[in-house]
């Protein structure tokens, strides 16, 4: 199950109303099991299609909601429903089209993980290797406990170091700095300014700088950037077609993608193009898929496609610790147990203009 939605704000996020919907997709798509459907054959029962519609329709033109459009994908072994509401540019009117792509921002998180616990399979380095036994001085100095925080700590957000989107607060908002490129050491310095939070291990608590660190990690043990490895090892693996890394400085998504408003001065500002640096491998406007890259990934996640040992995927998904609102976080990855007693895997992502969020219900197979 994939969710775009254009917005300012993320807090959909496991609300008791997505809560329901992810529940009643589970119910309702189990009535429907039939050997005779597939998921190529796209088709779902035009009951349930209706069904589905109309949660989003209602969604879209709520006064409670302030997004321009939605997009909604769901993939079950008796068939897959793709639905859209509202438009993916208010400007033309154009409407949303499920296969349009958008920033996916913080939905990458899963995709460095991988890309870290693959490394750990090659022999590179363990979950319990320290920051100061893989980064040079000069990054591991910024912080006055590198020595005490692991790979496993990043991949769990228990490091306890300081979060650089607290200084960099709005800027990449503001209509004069689209364009502004920011470096990894910068980020980093904006962490540091933030503080220490917790000793290590001691707490949980999400951070982009965590994700900023793993990519530099990878780049450095791998001697290629974290962008050639998401590529070479998990979007040309898997056949993306929707699915890219723009570097520091390409701005303007190609192809159909839908565009992202955040609300400025009293109106909706246009905030698609925005220089991809801004977050580093945390994603941001750095990550760009569509719905079905997305659903394609997580599948071949939890079918065990991504990685040479079993016992990876069982430490990506059972390292878990509790972290907040019924969500429980492994490494990478969030786990979330609805009200109706089936656990539910995935991750969100939220960059300026867009917000999205993708889950796996291994019970159901959805």
């Amino acid at each position: 199950m994939v969710l775009n939605y254009t917005t300012k704000n993320r807090e959909l996020f496991m609300t008791k109303s997505m809560q329901k919907l992810i529940i009643s997709c589970s119910l309702v798509f189990s009535v429907f099991a039939t050997s005779a459907t597939s998921l190529e054959q796209n088709t779902v029962p035009s009951i349930l299609s209706k069904r589905l519609q109309a949660i989003l329709d209602l969604a879209q033109a709520s006064e409670k909601s302030d997004y321009p459009g939605v997009a909604l994908r769901i993939e079950t072994p008796q068939g897959v429903w793709n639905g859209t509401a509202g438009v993916a540019n208010v400007v033309t009117k154009a409407i949303i089209k499920p296969e349009m792509k958008y920033r996916a921002a913080s939905n990458i998180v899963p995709f460095v993980s991988v890309v870290v616990l693959q490394l750990v399979e090659e022999g590179k380095f363990t979950l319990e290797t320290t920051l100061t036994g893989l980064l040079p001085k000069e990054v591991t100095d910024i912080f006055s406990h590198s020595k005490n925080i692991t790979v496993k700590m990043l991949l769990n957000h228990t490091s306890g170091i300081g979060e650089w989107k607290q200084l960099l607060g709005n800027q990449v908002t503001i209509p004069t700095q689209p364009t502004r490129i920011f470096r990894d050491m910068e980020l980093l310095q904006m962490a540091q300014q933030d503080g220490i939070k917790f000793k290590p291990g001691e707490k949980w608590a999400y951070n982009a700088t965590e994700s900023t660190l793993l990519g530099m990690i990878i780049d450095k043990v791998t001697g290629k950037s974290w962008r050639e490895n998401i590529r070479e090892r998990i979007i040309d693996k898997l056949l993306l077609k929707s699915t890219y890394l723009p570097e520091v400085g390409t701005m303007k998504m190609t192809g159909s993608y839908i565009s992202g408003y955040s609300l400025y001065k009293g109106g909706l500002l246009d905030v698609s193009d925005i220089d991809p640096s801004f977050a580093g491998a945390a994603g941001g406007h750095a990550f760009v898929s569509n719905n079905e890259d997305l659903a394609i990934f997580m599948r071949s996640l939890f079918n065990g496609e991504l990685f040479n040992e079993e016992e990876s995927l069982n430490t990506m998904l059972q390292t878990v610790i509790p972290s907040s609102n019924g969500r429980s976080y492994g490494l990478g990855i969030a786990r979330y147990d609805l009200a109706n007693g089936e656990a539910v895997y995935g991750h969100t992502g939220g960059t300026t203009g867009y917000s999205s969020l993708m889950f796996h219900l291994p019970a159901s197979n959805i």
